[in-house]
């Protein structure tokens, strides 16, 4: 069971996550919320599973890989290898889902990640099947028109109380790298 406060906590994470990576692509872009994964027009997905022994989170990132995704995969890779797009796409979703796990060390140390994993969109016409108690879906609009996805879906055992993280890292005082000689 999620409380309200635990909703709000991880739709800021989700937010934050987007805005940090969609950086990488060099586009401006616009995120707003669907109601359905129907509605959602991209072909393929991929899934990335973050679990707990009090949660499991399923993420998914959709895509379509048109001749426009391809070429701004390549203008941002210099690749023109269409497995080099896919890497490209699994690095992109996996540093994602690796940043909202740092989040949830915090609260959740026992916090493991999959790998991802290509599935057809189709497999998100089952995503309710996952007993959700938490649902969220994104459209993602970048402006040079391409579109993405995004859903997230918390399935939990107990109750949970998801935290963001409110320490933040400086590497002022930091002694981390310092080679010391004698």
């Amino acid at each position: 069971m999620l409380s309200d406060k635990s909703k709000i906590e991880i739709e800021q994470i989700m937010s934050n996550s987007i805005k940090n990576k969609l950086s990488l692509f060099k586009r401006d872009f616009k995120v707003q919320n669907i109601n359905n994964a129907v509605d959602i027009q991209n072909k393929e997905a991929i899934l990335i599973t973050i679990s707990s022994y009090l949660f499991k989170m399923h993420l998914f990132f959709y895509f379509t890989f048109d001749d426009e995704c391809k070429d701004m995969i390549s203008e941002l890779t210099n690749q023109t290898e269409i497995s080099n797009h896919y890497d490209y796409i699994h690095e992109f979703w996996n540093t994602f889902c690796g940043d909202i796990k740092k989040e949830l060390i915090y609260t959740f140390p026992h916090t493991g990640m999959s790998t991802p994993n290509i599935i057809p969109k189709d497999c998100s016409n089952f995503i309710n099947d996952l007993q959700c108690d938490f649902l969220k879906h994104y459209e993602i609009n970048l402006d040079n028109g391409i579109n993405f996805n995004s859903s997230i879906c918390i399935s939990t055992y107990d109750e949970v109380e998801f935290k963001q993280n409110t320490i933040k890292e400086t590497n002022e005082d930091s002694e981390e790298g310092i080679l010391e000689f004698f």
